[in-house]
């Protein structure tokens, strides 16, 4: 860094618009150290964090400023010209400012208030227009406010109306002698300025030395500053807010975090680049083992920007991982394959004249793929991300790099049954392999013939939460609960490979999209978590499953696939009557579906209540049959099931 200068000077002195000379007192003297110019600017830097504080902050503030005046902390600036850059404490000036402009806004012709500086956010322009109207935003004209919002490169606007909102609900600011009395207390508020004179170009290096050693940023800022300390272009800032503003947009329909699709796309990529394939890199960025990378040895926590070094490289991935997130958006917004993706099909067929492009195959891939990327569990979306750049973004025109798809689509839906959402380094060393699609047949093999299902997994919920969009989460959840029978049913793996089984796929696109053939029946535990029960007496009553029990009822094991009308029919009745119905010859249900009801009444048995006369006493050993002996029967059916599709039996 660069000669540092500092004390501790007023808020007035620091923010307000007039020259202040920036002086270290000992005893009665005093030498000059830095004159902050008049009209001077505090930027907020592109490098900088998105601004953070909430409504609590603001009130903490609030609340230690009007007892009197207080010592609100350090500021680290770096000085640009005539203008001050903040290293650190961008998120107090920018609302220390916000609250002067706020009582400015009201009690202007009141008493007096000093003028303040103007405050900068690089990455969010449109905040100046903000101040200038004061947040009123009926008064902003349409195509100021067009502006406003395009500029917001980090998704800020929501933020810093939210704090102005916030102080327009405190009560001291709505009299005005409390206001008045406020802001002397914090006119005469201090901080400790310190300021960096003569090394402008390093200020990012400094950002990252001043805040890595309170160990306050997180992942993101520090990826960003170490990303912006090797290569500080317009360019690249360009790059960087378009990738956060499609992750803006992609979030709206799937939770799927920026620094997550960050880390699962350099997991991809790093490992094809011959210097960077033994990069192995932990959630936070930072290398796992001590490494030896083009002839220097890196030890264990180093940032992998630092290690790459490589502006060109990490440009380019930068542009292709912009590419996977257009995809990405494509995918959760359009119900059926776009004529992008199509294209891409097309060009596989002319590149490889072996391949015959099958419009049901190509909406069966699509089908597959927008399934995975909208499912909650995101730990599987690295395989979807190598998928997109194998196959759309470097353009291998393999018939194998497509078909892969159902690697990916098997792969994810085991994962998501066997392992934890933190266990990704499986996955990591899937789509790290040369041989990726080799690997995801191994990891289904391995789960279906060499690994136990423990008790949660076999319990565990599938149901998804209605949050962005009511119509995705149930499709997400019809597609949860169709994987395992779309496994069974429609899929060959073995040593050669994850495929279609032959003459399989008009078949397959149907149970995949056709919910009058193939609507979900919750089977064993109904939906409603009661059934109806008849008595010897023929009497009715109805029965609610003990709560503990209630949770199976969005088990992946606990779905069959029947027509819709005949699913109305049985919906809320006891198990043994479904099974009664849907064994009737009649129904002709066979497969996945047959091979379930066949199962359960193998290895379920369930108290009969025709055998009682009374509905206590049916109750009674219905409580004691789902407290003593349901869940031991269910991990038995449940691991038949899975023995069924390892081998690949049919009726």
């Amino acid at each position: 860094m660069g000669t540092m200068v500092g004390t501790v000077i007023t808020v007035k002195e620091l923010y307000g618009i007039k020259s202040a000379d920036i002086q270290f007192r000992n005893g009665t003297n005093s030498t000059s150290l830095i004159t902050l110019e008049e009209n001077r600017k505090y930027i907020v830097p592109y490098f900088q964090r998105e601004i953070r504080w909430t409504k609590d902050n603001l009130i903490t503030l609030i609340n230690d400023v009007r007892k009197g005046s207080k010592f609100l902390g350090n500021l680290i600036f770096t000085k640009r010209q005539s203008d001050y850059e903040i290293l650190d404490g961008q998120q107090r000036t920018t609302v220390i400012a916000l609250i002067v402009l706020f009582l400015k806004s009201k009690y202007s012709e009141r008493f007096d208030i000093f003028e303040t500086c103007e405050i900068t956010v690089e990455s969010f322009p449109g905040f100046r227009n903000l101040c200038n109207y004061f947040f009123d935003l009926e008064k902003i004209p349409e195509s100021e406010m067009e502006e406003i919002i395009g500029s917001d490169c980090y998704g800020q606007r929501d933020k810093y109306i939210e704090i102005w909102d916030a102080m327009e609900k405190v009560d001291l600011f709505a009299n005005i002698a409390e206001a008045e009395d406020f802001l002397k207390n914090l006119e005469q508020s201090q901080l400790n300025v310190i300021i960096e004179t003569d090394s402008a170009e390093r200020s990012i290096e400094a950002f990252l030395d001043v805040n890595l050693k309170g160990v306050r940023l997180d992942a993101e800022d520090i990826f960003k500053g170490y990303l912006f300390a090797q290569d500080n272009s317009e360019e690249l800032f360009k790059i960087w807010s378009q990738l956060k503003q499609k992750n803006k947009v992609l979030n709206m329909y799937i939770d799927y975090p920026f620094m997550m699709l960050l880390e699962h796309f350099l997991q991809c990529e790093l490992s094809k680049h011959e210097s960077y394939r033994l990069i192995e890199f932990s959630t936070d960025f930072t290398l796992k083992n001590e490494k030896e990378i083009e002839g220097n040895k890196y030890s264990s926590g180093e940032h992998i920007v630092k290690i790459i070094h490589n502006k060109k490289y990490i440009r380019e991935k930068l542009i292709a991982l912009d590419k996977i997130q257009e995809l990405l958006v494509s995918i959760v917004t359009e119900t059926h394959a776009p004529a992008e993706i199509r294209g891409y099909y097309k060009k596989l067929a002319d590149a490889d004249k072996k391949f015959k492009v099958d419009n049901d195959e190509i909406d069966i891939m699509y089908n597959l793929l927008r399934k995975v990327v909208l499912d909650k569990n995101k730990a599987p979306n690295c395989l979807i991300i190598k998928y997109l750049l194998e196959s759309f973004i470097n353009l291998e025109f393999r018939k194998d790099n497509f078909d892969s798809i159902y690697g990916v689509f098997v792969t994810s839906t085991l994962f998501t049954l066997y392992e934890t959402k933190k266990n990704s380094d499986g996955l990591y060393k899937i789509i790290r392999s040369d041989d990726w699609e080799g690997q995801m047949v191994n990891y289904a093999i391995t789960c279906f013939e060499g690994r136990e299902l423990t008790s949660r997994q076999i319990s565990a919920g599938y149901q998804f939460v209605l949050t962005k969009s009511q119509s995705i989460s149930q499709e997400r959840q019809e597609f949860r609960c169709k994987s395992i029978a779309t496994i069974y049913e429609y899929f060959d793996i073995d040593n050669n490979g994850i495929r279609i089984k032959p003459h399989k796929t008009k078949e397959l696109e149907q149970f995949l999209n056709d919910s009058e053939k193939y609507s979900v029946e919750h089977f064993i535990i109904n939906d409603s978590g009661k059934c109806e029960c008849k008595l010897s007496t023929n009497a009715t009553f109805e029965y609610e499953y003990p709560e503990e029990i209630k949770k199976y009822k969005n088990s992946l094991f606990n779905y069959v696939f029947i027509d819709r009308e005949t699913n109305g029919n049985i919906k809320n009745l006891y198990l043994l009557e479904k099974v009664e119905v849907l064994a009737n010859p009649d129904k002709n249900i066979k497969g996945y579906s047959g091979k379930v009801i066949q199962l359960v009444s193998d290895k379920l048995k369930l108290p009969d209540p025709k055998g009682f006369d009374s509905e206590e006493e049916a109750k009674g050993e219905l409580d004691r049959y789902f407290q003593m002996d349901f869940r031991n029967q269910y991990a038995q059916f449940a691991a038949s099931v899975i023995e069924m599709i390892s081998k690949g039996d049919q009726l």
